[in-house]
């Protein structure tokens, strides 16, 4: 397989629909990563090629068989979320833009990490650099880098994540942490015609609800805050009885582990209710005085002649799990638009930014080993 530019790169891994709940379409993306590397790399016997696969979901790490512990580490997410149709697997470039499903999440990142990774190789078959692509970011992390971690003991001194929302002007310090909740209330059933004779358990669940609202302050929706969102309800049988149970989805996105407590302690002192906690993660949070930012800082407002900030996200990644192990983590991105969405695309410029940036990012890392 001939060596591609980082844009025609990303267009092949953009036609592989590796949406998450596809293991054979993920599995086929990584093995596209391993051929490609293997055809580009000079001497690819000096590498390992790791599969770790946990409950079908496939995940790869790849490193030079000297390195045991990588001074750096490059991530991304192989996985995507599902399409509405397949013509979004079908790339178009069209002005500064690449458009396709994957494209802004995170396949750009996959493509530079790729080619910077091949490169640094190359340079030097020793170097203390991993590649690690995992396939289930999308849907929660549990077999991808929690398992990598928890369960294969991968360590790392730095991980590079371009996964952020934001573009290059940014690195993110702080995200929030997720708790997924399934909340059933419970009531008493009865016909229709009779519901003094019942207790409508929708009723309870509303008014449990709305108490859930009130713990959560409705300020600027732009301001770093703990979010909350009922995301489904289940209820009823029919449509002439009173429902003896309700159950709903509650999720939410905090900023500090005191408002899962205030949660949870309500929920366990509610009556007519039980709850299951179906995710929970930390918050992510890294102090902007890490030297890894830092020097990352220092060689992106080179790179990119303006100012880079350290900012906060709404959204997650991968990052929490890595924090866990007091892994830090350069959580940055590349411009993109309509994430998760029809006509996905990135910004053509900024991915050769972001390439740029990386290999000097690399360079300097590893000069310091």
């Amino acid at each position: 397989m001939k060596r591609l530019s980082t844009q025609e790169l990303l267009v092949e891994l953009i036609k592989i629909p590796s949406e998450s709940s596809n293991p054979k379409q993920v599995k086929r993306a990584i093995d596209f990563v391993v051929k490609y590397l293997k055809s580009n790399i000079i001497d690819s016997s000096n590498l390992e090629f790791i599969d770790l696969d946990c409950n079908d979901c496939h995940n790869i790490i790849v490193k030079p068989k000297t390195v045991n512990k990588p001074k750096l580490t490059l991530y991304s997410h192989i996985d995507v979320v599902k399409a509405d149709s397949l013509e979004q697997y079908n790339p178009i470039i069209k002005d500064d833009r690449i458009y396709g499903r994957g494209s802004g999440d995170m396949k750009c990142g996959t493509a530079i990490e790729i080619q910077t990774f091949i490169d640094q190789i190359n340079m030097d078959p020793n170097s203390s650099l991993a590649l690690m692509i995992v396939g289930d970011e999308e849907i929660g992390g549990t077999n991808g880098v929690r398992y990598l971690l928890s369960e294969k003991e991968f360590r790392t001194d730095c991980v590079y994540m371009p996964d952020s929302g934001s573009g290059l002007d940014t690195i993110i310090t702080d995200q929030k942490g997720i708790l997924f909740l399934k909340v059933t209330a419970k009531g008493v059933s009865s016909h229709g015609s009779r519901p003094h004779e019942g207790k409508n358990a929708i009723l309870k669940a509303y008014e449990v609800i709305q108490d859930l609202y009130t713990m959560f302050e409705k300020s600027d929706p732009e301001k770093y805050r703990s979010t909350i969102n009922i995301s489904q309800i289940i209820a009823g049988k029919s449509f002439n009885s009173v429902p003896d149970s309700c159950e709903f989805t509650v999720d939410i996105r905090f900023t500090e582990i005191t408002k899962v407590n205030q949660i949870l302690q309500f929920l366990e002192n509610s009556q007519d209710v039980v709850f299951e906690t179906t995710i929970f993660d930390k918050n992510f949070h890294i102090d902007k005085e890490n030297k890894y930012l830092q020097e990352y800082q220092k060689i992106a407002q080179k790179t990119l002649e303006s100012k880079v900030e350290f900012k906060f996200e709404h959204g997650g990644s991968d990052g929490r799990f890595f924090q866990n192990y007091q892994i830090p983590c350069i959580i940055s991105g590349i411009k993109k638009g309509n994430t998760h969405g029809e006509n996905e695309w990135v910004d053509k410029e900024e991915l050769a930014l972001a390439e740029s940036i990386l290999k000097d990012f690399i360079k300097q890392t590893l000069e310091k080993s």
